[in-house]
């Protein structure tokens, strides 16, 4: 990480209380802070870190050096807090705080709210993402309401969902919202199945036991 200047004039008020308390216990050092989305194992990255702060002889905190590596957490884009476990998995995906892979898996097992048409078909979009048509769900009812993309919407789970999509198709999640994500028809399909198959080997160990 990139060494600043020690400067006393730039502490950042109010100091975070965990920084306050280590700064107390630990006089005369520098005291580091992970940024509290970070929730992995071992040792964190880098990018994790949000800065250090400097104690004084007395563990009072009198410099700060910020950590130009430190990648934003969802917080720090003034995001709502998240809905549901798959908006907060879309949040954490979007700024690196966890992968991708863990939005399909929250989308596998999760009531999803589908605008569909007079025939009860969910709604294409006419417009193409990632070079691909796209079909509108939504994570809470009123988020569906709210987008306004159809009169009516039904509640499916994934499966079903799926059953009505094409493969080369997008899933567009929340839309309009102030983060969506664009889902491969095929990479929620693979997520199914793998819930699916987790699914009934916990059944199969529960019912040996």
């Amino acid at each position: 990480m990139t060494q600043q200047p020690y400067a006393p004039d730039r502490v950042p008020v109010p100091v975070p209380a965990p920084v306050r308390e280590a700064a107390r216990r630990t006089p005369g050092q520098w005291v580091g802070l992970v940024d509290p989305a970070w929730t992995g194992e071992g040792p964190p990255p880098d990018w994790a870190l949000i800065g250090r702060w400097r104690s004084d002889e007395h563990g009072e905190v009198v410099a700060y050096r910020p950590n130009p590596e430190h990648r934003p957490s969802p917080a720090d884009h003034g995001w709502p807090p998240p809905t549901d476990p798959v908006d907060a998995a879309i949040q954490r995906a979007a700024t690196g705080y966890g992968p991708q892979g863990a939005v399909h898996r929250a989308l596998a097992v999760a009531p999803l709210y589908v605008p569909v048409d007079e025939a009860g078909r969910p709604v294409v979009s006419d417009a193409a993402v990632e070079g691909a048509r796209t079909v509108y769900v939504f994570t809470t009812p009123r988020r569906a309401a709210l987008a306004a993309v159809s009169a009516a919407h039904v509640a499916l789970d994934a499966a079903r969902l799926l059953a009505a999509v094409p493969a080369d198709h997008r899933i567009l999640v929340n839309a309009g919202g102030a983060l969506a994500m664009a889902v491969p028809a095929e990479a929620l399909q693979a997520a199914t199945a793998a819930t699916a198959t987790a699914t009934a080997t916990e059944r199969r160990a529960g019912a040996a036991t």
